[in-house]
């Protein structure tokens, strides 16, 4: 998109560094259409990253086509959950972003550029689950557009929202960013903001499309409120689905079991269809396991988070893992919130009610593994050493506490998200 609006521009001739130069997919037609639009077209296979590469190829630009400008639109995405980040991950993202823009800095200072244009990203200002690794290269580019101008430079970053269309972000990404607020932008619209950015002499602004009253509800700034007039109280007012009180005076009213059944099984398929984003209730497959359906570790904690917070529940840390299906897990919410009699009803205001049972059936659950592996296999020894450190490390069962069960229950209800999502990518083999 940006190469073709160059080329619309006027600008003669357009060096396009890739990878793969002129065999990416894709390469030879846009070659075609760019020179249709009267532009000369170089491809360079060129990783940016690499400053004996780059410097090779700003070398062979010719003294009739010198370099005039540089946009910089590299980048990679390999998202992870800050726990799970390896060095890895951190350095192929950041190489590419933060090291080839630094390169390019440095290799083109003595140069008469009009313009040096920075792709920088929304994660750098408004974060998003997963890119930890992607913010910080992004930070960077929009900091050194700054050291730039203060050199007297030209420099612009500009902090891209979602582009709709194909990108570097997949669809999962994708959803998640929209269920943070960032809505996908129509790729002429992205670029006439640049055209806008480049006309005022820009040296950082964000462009995004956004859902502003749930930006400002995940994020409460006073600037975002005072720069869109959004508040969290602007978001429209939420179905009794999404309250405690509400759903319970729905279970109230309905009139037999196979009504509150009902009535819950919705609920947990709109629950699952929010947390997926792009999907309606009615397409989630009640009886299909939610790893089969795309579930990872952070959204597997968003579904839990969500049903603690709009049913008033305590749910345990695996209850995802533990009722699989979205059946199941509306049969369980049948079992905490619509229970048969009133003594059963006090129980369900009780979480340590609800988690006591779940917590022995995990305990029968381990024994059963325990007992089919070989006595000396090496996972028998690693379990056991695990369970002897949870015994040694849980409270005194005499300091006031009822009983073991609830002092296991209690590090369970309080672990934090990062906790919970280390404790199901690790041990339960979801990522």
């Amino acid at each position: 998109h940006t190469a073709r609006w160059l080329a619309r521009a006027g600008a003669d001739h357009l060096l396009l560094l890739s990878r793969s130069g002129a065999e990416a997919p894709g390469a030879q037609a846009l070659r075609d259409e760019l020179t249709a639009l009267g532009a000369r077209v170089t491809f360079s296979a060129c990783d940016v990253s690499d400053r004996e590469a780059l410097a090779r190829v700003i070398a062979t630009v010719p003294d009739e086509h010198p370099l005039t400008a540089v946009v910089h639109t590299a980048a990679v995405l390999d998202d992870a959950l800050l726990d799970a980040l390896t060095p890895r991950q951190i350095e192929r993202v950041l190489r590419v972003k933060a090291l080839g823009a630094h390169h390019l800095d440095e290799l083109t200072r003595g140069m008469d550029l009009s313009a040096f244009v920075l792709f920088s990203s929304a994660t750098a200002v408004l974060g998003a689950p997963g890119q930890a690794n992607y913010a910080p290269g992004n930070a960077y580019l929009d900091a050194l557009a700054g050291r730039r101008r203060a050199a007297g430079l030209p420099a612009t970053s500009i902090a891209w929202g979602l582009w709709a269309g194909d990108g570097i972000a997949g669809d999962g990404a994708a959803r998640t960013v929209e269920r943070h607020g960032l809505l996908p932008m129509a790729p002429e619209l992205a670029v006439d903001a640049l055209r806008q950015a480049l006309d005022r002499d820009e040296t950082q602004l964000v462009v995004c499309r956004g859902d502003w009253a749930a930006l400002a509800a995940l994020r409460p700034h006073p600037l975002l409120e005072a720069l869109t007039g959004a508040t969290p109280a602007d978001r429209a007012a939420p179905d009794p689905d999404h309250q405690p009180v509400g759903l319970q005076q729905e279970l109230a009213k309905a009139a037999t079991e196979h009504d509150r059944r009902r009535l819950l099984l919705r609920f947990v398929r709109t629950q699952v269809a929010e947390v997926q984003g792009g999907r309606s209730a009615d397409a989630v497959d009640v009886h299909r396991g939610f790893k089969e359906q795309g579930f990872d570790s952070l959204t597997t904690v968003e579904l839990r988070n969500r049903l603690n917070r709009r049913t008033g529940l305590t749910l345990p840390t695996t209850v995802v893992f533990d009722h699989p299906t979205p059946q199941a897990l509306a049969d369980l919410l049948h079992e905490r919130l619509a229970p048969a009699d009133a003594a059963d009803a006090t129980d369900a205001l009780d979480p340590a009610a609800g988690a006591r049972p779940e917590l022995a059936a995990q305990l029968d659950r381990l024994e059963a593994l325990l007992a089919a592996l070989p006595p000396n296999a090496p996972e028998r020894a690693d379990a056991t050493a695990r369970l002897l450190d949870l015994a040694a490390g849980a409270p005194d069962p005499t300091a006031g506490h009822t009983g073991p069960d609830d002092d296991v229950t209690a590090t369970l209800s309080t672990a934090t998200d990062d906790e919970l999502i280390d404790f199901i990518g690790k041990e339960l083999g979801i990522s």
